[in-house]
C-alpha cells in the first residue's frame, strides 16, 4: 500500500530483496547501467527519496545490533 507525503509516493509495505532485484533489472534492461540510480529505483518501488533509504536501513542495522 502506497502513501502520498510532501508529494512523493510512498511505500506502506516492507519491500523483500527480491523485489529491489527484481526492479533494478527491469530498470537495467530498460535504461541500461547509467538508468539504475537510487532515483529511478526509489521513484519505481514508492520508497521516497535517497535520505529514506538511507534511514531504513540504518533502523534495520540498529534492530540487527540488538538481536
Amino acid at each position: 500500500m502506497a502513501t502520498k507525503a510532501r508529494g512523493v509516493q510512498r511505500r506502506g509495505d516492507s519491500l523483500s530483496r527480491e523485489r529491489i532485484i527484481e526492479v533494478s533489472i527491469e530498470l537495467l534492461d530498460s535504461s541500461g547501467e547509467s538508468g539504475l540510480t537510487f532515483r529511478a529505483l526509489a521513484e519505481r518501488l514508492a520508497t521516497g527519496s535517497r535520505r529514506d533509504l538511507l534511514a531504513c536501513r540504518e533502523q534495520e542495522r540498529s534492530a540487527e545490533r540488538r538481536l
